[in-house]
Formats: C-alpha cells, sequence, structure tokens
C-alpha cells in the first residue's frame, strides 16, 4: 500500500507583521473559501490557501486558514502574501476569472492565468 504526498508548497510566500505571520501555500488543495479557522476537504488540486498565525505571550498559534472566495483547482492562491496591520494581501498567478476591477464577476473563467489579488 504506497502512500499519498501532499505538495502543498507550505512556505512558498511569508510575511510578518507585528504578532501576525502570514505563511502562503499555493499547492494546498482545500476547497472552502473565505476565511475560518481549520483546513477544508482537499478536492481542489492548487488552489492554494494562507495560514496566518498569531504570536501571543511568546508563543505562535494558528489564528484564520485563508482562501479564495470562488478557489478553483489550479488557482495558486497564496503564492505571494502580504501583511501590513491587519490587512492581508493575497496573489493568486493563475486564476482565470475575466473580472476586471474591483469585485468583478468572478463566475467566468474565461481568462485561463490572468491573474488575481485578494484583499483581507
Amino acid at each position: 500500500m504506497g502512500t499519498t504526498r501532499r505538495i502543498n508548497s507550505f512556505g512558498r510566500s511569508i510575511s510578518l507583521h507585528d504578532h501576525l505571520l502570514a505563511v502562503g501555500a499555493p499547492g494546498e488543495s482545500g476547497s472552502a473559501s473565505g476565511i475560518s479557522r481549520s483546513a477544508s476537504v482537499e478536492d481542489l488540486s492548487g488552489s492554494g490557501a494562507v495560514y496566518v498565525f498569531r504570536q501571543t505571550a511568546g508563543s505562535w498559534s494558528p489564528w484564520a486558514y485563508v482562501k479564495a472566495s470562488r478557489p478553483d483547482a489550479g488557482d495558486y492562491f497564496g503564492g505571494s502574501v502580504s501583511l501590513s496591520g491587519v490587512e492581508l494581501a493575497v496573489g493568486a498567478k493563475q486564476e482565470s476569472s475575466s473580472a476586471g476591477g474591483i469585485n468583478g464577476n468572478q463566475l467566468d473563467n474565461s481568462r485561463g492565468g490572468s491573474g488575481a489579488a485578494y484583499i483581507y
């Protein structure tokens, strides 16, 4: 019986600000969307995620699990991350949405590899 090795590229990108650490995992395969406290079912290969850790009393602990609002396989969300205070910017270099500008229509995935940036 073989073992399955998950390659999620945890640590591909990191950003530290005050007592928060954001760690990108663009190869992660969870299918959840938005922000939650725990990882999701892994059924969207390479959809990507960002793990946010918070330091309290000198100890680091998980604080948030962040996904795109409409994750798809191969988006590689989390390939780049940047923290400024409690604001988080996340890049998804292979997002295929044809949405233009801010808050565009994310349902049309006809622009393969166009990329996207998310702000939380």
